[in-house]
């Protein structure tokens, strides 16, 4: 008897529970409600935005996979998410290749489409390598720990489950949707 009280007096799971028994949509649940509730005033009351930016990043978009794969694994998890952002995949050569070739294709394919005139415009005004220059400090800040958690923690376990291309697929519309309060206002 004793123990069917204790049985009855005790939620049935903890919330860690819940959150690892269904981490994608915990994940979503936080991810969402943080964003939005940060993101929807912000762009209502015609503030500027990008304050509002950074905290989505972190609090709604860090924090949550942090707290989603603890829940699932614990400490070793968390490392090893992490462990993932800063491996080194290829050597560093081509990570600069990849920082320069991109604007340097761009410019290229500009000049095509466009003509001459662009190039003569970028050599005119340098405050376009300076804004560029100034996006390459968003990708650590930003764009880094939105993949984490996205690529991370959503589409990794949707691809698992679903196999790569599900899982991309279905990631696709769940990231756009996060972005729809930068749209409205």
């Amino acid at each position: 008897m004793t123990s069917a009280v204790a049985v009855q007096g005790r939620p049935a799971g903890t919330i860690r529970q819940a959150v690892a028994g269904h981490p994608v949509t915990a994940m979503l649940l936080m991810m969402f409600t943080v964003a939005f509730a940060l993101l929807i005033p912000a762009a209502l009351s015609g503030l500027p935005i990008e304050p509002f930016l950074l905290a989505v990043v972190l609090l709604a978009q860090l924090l949550p996979a942090v707290l989603v794969t603890g829940a699932v694994g614990g400490r070793p998890a968390v490392r090893e998410l992490f462990g993932r952002v800063f491996r080194w995949r290829v050597r560093p050569r081509w990570y600069l290749l990849a920082l320069l070739a991109l604007p340097v294709a761009s410019l290229a394919a500009s000049a095509v489409v466009l003509g001459p005139g662009v190039l003569r415009t970028l050599a005119a005004d340098p405050g376009y390598i300076t804004a560029y220059l100034g996006v390459l400090t968003i990708v650590p800040l930003v764009n880094l720990w939105e993949e984490t958690a996205w690529m991370g923690v959503v589409q990794a376990r949707l691809a698992a489950r679903h196999g790569l291309l599900l899982g991309a697929v279905m990631t696709a519309p769940l990231f756009g949707l996060l972005h729809l309060p930068l749209h409205i206002g």
